[in-house]
């Protein structure tokens, strides 16, 4: 079986991992980039510098769509829905945390060295204010006209988060508050302290409307239901109280057993609240009852629970859990009541994120070889349902990225390609790279965002990996380093990887559909099977050799559709070859098709404008020598007449030369094919068949 991914090469470490609210893009931050991830769509994702190799937070404005990425060295950039840097700011000392006002236009900034607060305006990047007193916890209210502050004594401080300046002091605790949280409606702010109280406020006024009672311990945990009519508490004995949040009625009190530290999270639709702690079982209960509902399946755990969280669609759990340096997440279906993945691999989680859907969950890790000490990193992706990894996500440092599924399958950059090895056994790798032919799939993430779950075209492990071996020559090698000829030629010594004992009367690997890239084109291909019975063969091409750097590449592919590594050469062409280009341009058209049933209005003027407009912008940009173009037109635009000109077209260009084809018509996606549609289409049925 397949055993690991192995990298070659350096990748950055996601420190965070979040969805944006519009739900088609995701984001990671890593120590020296952002990257910005379609969800749906081919498009590859875009990278944004942050300019530093230090840890980096994310924070994602829910309601403006901004996204605030702030790292540790000390500055911070807020970029808009379409990702233009909007405002930048700085702190010397650097930041811990950061905190959006849910209107998006307040942004505070937790200093490292001292906790001091600085609170910026995002449109400019300016500072509003500061709070030079050490900061525990910070809550906005939900229209943004205030914030809450503990500094860690038994009162809670109201600001102006427009200006900075205390408004009031909630006070009414005897001993230290642990917790506070405004109800999602923005009337009323809840408050936990250690002298077993809660307390509920008009924080607009200050006024003290209630002291819940029923506490027999300190409170440790504090949920309000997003419906903002219930808060709950876990208490330090193991009880669980429940309270009407607008007449501070007890609803509900049970224990959940003489065990601390309960975790507590509600469903989204405010009915379930699940608890967590250590030593014990995550449970299920009524929210208006009290009743158990639920003892999830799973072991119990000696970890810290940093983290519970349902999914978007409450049909999904996840439980975050961290001890002496040891993480652990947990993922239920909350349909079957399974544990259906428990992820610890020794590595430290960074983030976790449910996609819009709660159909996905995204964890971003930092991995680190222990050989190398090297920050491997990735963002993978599970199936909420059923805890399957989906896909690696892997972006290195140089911008380049590949995103993997555990069957093989994968989408990237080629320059990412050769950094991750396959491991099959104890010591046998191939790169990624390898397996192109049946195993790249264009647009892979997005389609297992949007639910879908392509499948590899065959076992990868049962795959003969044994790759054809290539020398690429330039056959004149008594020549010097500079080539003054227009056309060379150069040789390809292709061999067989010999049968191995694992193989016995298997033979070679075989060679077939050797390629050769001239600066990136392909502009020969040896296709069908290279050797004939031979254990090498030696094969010839005639290239054309351009002014400066020439970079030849060639491979090849085993019986098994698996790709050789790259051949490469560089031959460097004298300055005497210079030549300025020209460029070809086949401009096709049809307003009217054989079959007047396809017949359009507009591709012909679209065709012409478009030669017309290429030929007025290069004789301002004079790019090329000349610019030929060549129409074909309604009845011309024949199958035969189109496969002509691209036949000449292939003949009379030269490595400067730029072939362009413009084509306004129909035309027809089957699978992973595009067909253009000619006027001799052969069809004269009804357009709507097609």
């Amino acid at each position: 079986d397949v055993s690991n991914m192995e990298r070659v090469g350096d990748a950055f470490q996601a420190n965070s991992v979040a969805f944006h609210p519009d739900g088609k893009t995701f984001l990671t931050a890593g120590y020296i980039r952002l990257w910005r991830w379609e969800v749906a769509g081919n498009a590859p994702p875009r990278t944004y510098e942050t300019a530093t190799e230090k840890r980096s937070t994310l924070v994602v404005d829910p309601n403006r769509k901004n996204v605030l990425l702030g790292v540790e060295e000390g500055t911070a950039k807020l970029w808009d829905a379409n990702f233009s840097v909007r405002s930048e700011f700085a702190d010397s000392d650097g930041f811990t945390a950061f905190y959006f006002s849910p209107d998006g236009r307040i942004a505070a900034t937790n200093n490292r060295s001292n906790y001091y607060l600085r609170f910026w305006r995002t449109e400019s990047g300016q500072i509003i204010g500061r709070l030079e007193e050490s900061i525990s916890q910070l809550q906005f209210s939900p229209d943004s006209q205030a914030f809450a502050a503990l500094k860690g004594g038994n009162a809670v401080y109201i600001y102006d988060s427009q200006t900075v300046k205390l408004a009031r002091t909630l006070r009414g605790h005897t001993q230290n508050i642990t917790q506070i949280r405004f109800t999602r409606d923005g009337k009323l702010l809840i408050s936990t302290g250690a002298d077993k109280t809660v307390k509920v406020w008009d924080w607009r006024t200050g006024e003290l409307l209630k002291t819940l009672a029923g506490l027999t311990a300190a409170p440790t945990s504090l949920a309000l239901s997003p419906d903002s009519s219930t808060v709950a508490v876990a208490a330090n004995d193991g009880n669980i109280t429940l309270w009407e949040a607008a007449t501070g009625t007890l609803k509900q009190s049970w224990s959940a057993g003489k065990i601390p530290h309960l975790v507590l999270a509600f469903s989204p639709d405010s009915k379930t609240l699940a608890t967590a702690t250590r030593e014990a079982k995550t449970q299920l209960w009524d929210a208006a009852t009290g009743q158990l509902r639920k003892t999830l399946a799973g072991d119990a755990s000696q970890d810290f629970i940093t983290s519970l969280e349902f999914s978007p669609d409450g049909q999904g759990l996840v439980l975050r859990e961290e001890y002496q340096g040891r993480y652990t997440v947990k993922l239920w279906n909350l349909n079957s009541g399974q544990l259906v993945r428990r992820w610890q691999d020794g590595l430290e989680v960074r983030d976790i994120s449910f996609s819009t859907d709660g159909k996905a969950l995204l964890i971003a890790a930092d991995l680190q070889s222990g050989a190398s000490n090297a920050r491997d990193i990735a963002t993978k992706i599970y199936a909420t349902a059923t805890g399957e990894l989906l896909a690696d996500v892997i972006g290195f440092a140089d911008g380049s990225w590949v995103v993997v599924t555990p069957d093989g399958l994968f989408d990237g950059v080629p320059a990412s390609w050769v950094r991750l090895n396959w491991r099959f056994g104890a010591t046998a790798v191939a790169p990624v790279e390898a397996f192109f032919n049946e195993f790249y799939y264009p647009g892979l993430l997005a389609e297992l965002l949007s639910g879908k779950r392509p499948v590899a075209p065959r076992n990868l492990a049962q795959i003969d990996r044994r790759r054809p071996e290539i020398e690429l020559r330039y056959a004149d090698e008594s020549a010097s380093e500079t080539v003054a000829a227009r056309s060379v030629k150069l040789t390809l010594k292709v061999g067989e990887e010999p049968s191995a004992p694992s193989r016995p009367g298997g033979g070679g690997s075989g060679a077939r559909d050797v390629r050769l890239f001239h600066n990136g084109a392909l502009v020969k291909v040896f296709r069908g099977d290279a050797l004939k019975g031979q254990k090498s063969v030696t094969l010839e091409a005639s290239v054309s050799i351009v002014a400066g750097e020439n970079r030849f590449t060639a491979y090849a592919f085993n019986r098994d559709n698996v790709k050789s590594d790259d051949a490469t050469l560089l031959l460097r062409g004298d300055e005497s070859l210079a030549r300025k280009g020209i460029a070809y341009v086949l401009v096709i058209g049809l307003n009217t098709y054989a079959n007047p049933q396809f017949n359009l209005r507009y591709a012909v003027a679209d065709a012409q404008l478009f030669g017309a407009e290429f030929q007025q912008q290069q004789s301002r940009l004079a790019q090329f020598a000349e610019v030929k173009i060549t129409p074909l037109f309604d009845a011309q635009a024949t199958k035969s007449s189109i496969l002509r000109q691209l036949a000449n077209l292939a003949g009379q260009a030269q490595p400067e030369d730029a072939v362009i084809v413009f084509y306004a018509g129909h035309g027809v996606a089957a699978q992973n094919q595009f067909y253009l549609i000619p006027h001799d289409l052969g069809f004269m049925g009804r357009r709507e068949a097609v």
